[in-house]
């Protein structure tokens, strides 16, 4: 019981976390008349987030290290749920962006001690079993977030859509404070050794590369439901936000695969699993070209299966190959990550008003095939499985 306690808690801190870091992608549109911001103009507010999720990702290592998981998960997540209350208060792009940043200033220190717990698990089957679950998490997480963020603005208005979430995410606290295990004694060295061991990790290559696949995936899925959200708000598709946030159903599909990753690995090698979901990523950024909602659907979908195996098996990886000071190992690993969200956010723009959704196709493929790349080249290569 204690350990399902443990699995629930850690799964419900990835949803907490991913439930308010990307709601703006369901309301670009409404941001725009909003604020009176051009076509794009309010991209800004998703890179807003990440961007400072990826600036205190370190420091939340350094933290969960020092003063226990446990407080700063609980302390994140009841950070988080005021500043999301707070945005609905935004009168000017400005005040926006400010509590969007609040807003990620918090999520590192929930994702960083998620994954520091899983890290302490000696078990490496049931550690890759439950980082299937916590992206699991993340992923119903980032469903959920668009998509009622896209029904409560729609019938509601914007603002009431970011108070709904973070009246959920309050009610969310007092199942990860029963589940996530107390510890024993901090470990209290320092913030400057803490910062000097971590630099340690930047010297294991292995690590390096899956910071970088960290950086990658965020970036490509990020870009892609940033500008397919703004593809669907033009004619000929005319989506409201309601319909905007069903669009994100295809997220569920990460939940789908990613419990299931473990057992891929286990058969088939963490190498060959990742080339063949990063090749299926291609796949499915290709389908979106297709003028129809359906193939858009049916692409996006395709896509949020590839990105989340690849996000399982990279953070089960750094749990892995971490031998000291794990979460800020995870710290770095999230850094990384959120880094490539803010440009994925940002960067895009100029092939978006250049050459429309295709142009960010061909970005986003060619992001996939670069993780291909780094799967198979750099990658430790897979043991054999067992008869």
């Amino acid at each position: 019981m204690a350990i399902q306690r443990v699995d629930a808690a850690i799964c419900t801190a990835g949803f907490v976390a991913f439930l308010n870091l990307y709601p703006p992608q369901a309301l670009l549109p409404e941001l725009e008349a909003a604020f009176g911001t051009a076509s794009g103009g309010t991209t800004i507010t998703v890179s807003a987030g990440t961007l400072a999720v990826a600036l205190v990702a370190p420091f939340a290592g350094i933290l969960a290290d020092t003063f226990g998981r446990r407080r700063v998960i609980v302390a994140s997540m009841c950070g988080l749920a005021i500043a999301t209350l707070l945005c609905g208060s935004a009168t000017t792009l400005t005040q926006m962006l400010v509590w969007r940043f609040v807003c990620g200033l918090f999520v590192p220190g929930i994702s960083t001690g998620a994954l520091g717990v899983l890290a302490e698990d000696q078990d490496r089957t049931r550690a890759l079993r439950v980082a299937g679950l916590y992206i699991a998490g993340t992923v119903l997480g980032g469903f959920m977030g668009r998509f009622l963020t896209g029904l409560v603005a729609h019938w509601f208005g914007w603002r009431h859509s970011f108070h709904a979430l973070g009246l959920v995410s309050l009610c969310l606290v007092p199942l990860v404070m029963a589940g996530v295990p107390k510890p024993a004694a901090a470990t209290r060295s320092g913030t400057l050794a803490t910062l000097r061991a971590a630099a340690t990790h930047l010297d294991h290559a292995e690590l390096r590369t899956t910071f970088a696949m960290g950086f990658l995936l965020l970036f490509t899925q990020v870009a892609t439901f940033t500008y397919v959200s703004l593809l669907l708000a033009r004619p000929p598709y005319n989506f409201n936000s309601a319909t905007i946030g069903f669009v994100f159903a295809s997220y569920l599909a990460g939940v789908v695969v990613t419990p299931h990753t473990g057992r891929l690995v286990a058969r088939h090698g963490r190498r060959r699993v990742a080339t063949l979901a990063a090749l299926l990523g291609v796949a499915g950024a290709c389908c979106t070209l297709w003028p129809t909602v359906t193939a858009i659907a049916l692409g996006l979908s395709i896509g949020c299966a590839s990105i989340f195996m690849l996000q399982s098996l990279a953070t089960g990886y750094v749990a892995e190959a971490a031998r000291h000071t794990k979460s800020a190992a995870s710290g770095l690993y999230t850094t990384a990550y959120y880094l490539g969200g803010s440009a994925g956010a940002l960067f895009p723009k100029v092939l978006w008003n250049s050459g429309g959704w295709p142009a960010c196709v061909a970005l986003i493929a060619s992001m996939y095939l670069l993780l291909a790349w780094l799967a198979r080249r750099l990658w430790p290569a897979p043991t054999q499985a067992p008869d």
